[in-house]
């Protein structure tokens, strides 16, 4: 079995009030998600991103994981987001478990975001979830955007932990996804996650990136008590599709700066 599966991490954030949305299931999602906005964030994040994580391991090893989401508006109400429940293109997946393999830090090539830019709405969701692959299945997806004003009440709990990757953020996304338990064939044991919980510290905005750091959390099942195991890094978001550029091209995104 592969170590992604079994590693898990409990970062546990006290969620704040502000303004919540609820997402309900729909046809291409049976899955709840909701979308909390908690202060003003300085950049338009509507559009299609494919978010790379760096997971920092032992002796300078990185495993990197990736994701896709979108962010939009709807007749001028808040932003909402959402995590595409579907498997990368076989190029960029075969590419991301050999980087793995290696304990490598994988990035995506031009001509592969091009790519990924035309085809990432029509990827199909998984009519099968392969356990020991580390597929998952959703239960509920949350997504927290806050601003620095906000961090002590947000992250009270683990602001210690998570002061390298809010130290000089503009703001911050924080994504807790809850997995439904999958069936097991007789006699598999299998630790399966329950929970990933990631926070970004965003610190640099241009018009097809976004950068900083991050803090991700698994939680497994454990024979006695939940499994929680912790990895940090850097991250890298891909603008895909969307939004007119953001401001700051390549460079820093100012503290507390109004979005409109």
């Amino acid at each position: 079995m592969k170590k992604s599966i079994l590693v898990a991490g409990a970062l546990a954030v006290l969620l704040g009030g502000a303004h919540v949305i609820a997402a309900a299931p729909d046809a291409d999602t049976d899955y709840v998600e909701t979308t909390t906005v908690d202060g003003s964030i300085p950049i338009d994040l509507s559009g299609a991103w494919l978010v790379v994580a760096d997971m920092q391991l032992p002796q300078e090893k990185v495993n990197s994981v990736a994701q896709l989401l979108t962010a939009s508006r709807k007749d001028g109400t808040d932003l909402t987001l959402h995590l595409l429940d579907v498997h990368l293109p076989k190029a960029i997946d075969e590419e991301l478990k050999a980087a793995s393999k290696k304990a490598v830090r994988w990035e995506p090539t031009e001509k592969e975001l091009a790519a990924l830019g035309k085809e990432w709405s029509l990827l199909p969701r998984p009519t099968t979830r392969d356990l020991k692959a580390g597929d998952v299945v959703y239960g509920k997806v949350e997504f927290t955007l806050v601003t620095p004003e906000h961090y002590d009440a947000q992250f009270a709990k683990q602001k210690g932990p998570l002061s390298p990757v809010l130290a000089e953020s503009a703001f911050a996304l924080e994504i807790v996804e809850r997995y439904k338990p999958q069936t097991l064939a007789p006699g598999e044991r299998v630790a399966q996650v329950m929970e990933r919980r990631s926070v970004y510290g965003i610190r640099k905005a241009g018009d097809r990136m976004i950068e900083g750091k991050q803090a991700t959390g698994y939680l497994a099942a454990g024979p006695t008590a939940p499994l929680p195991l912790s990895f940090s890094g850097p991250f890298r978001m891909y603008r895909l599709s969307g939004a007119a550029p953001v401001p700051g091209k390549g460079g820093k995104v100012q503290r507390g700066r109004p979005s409109h």
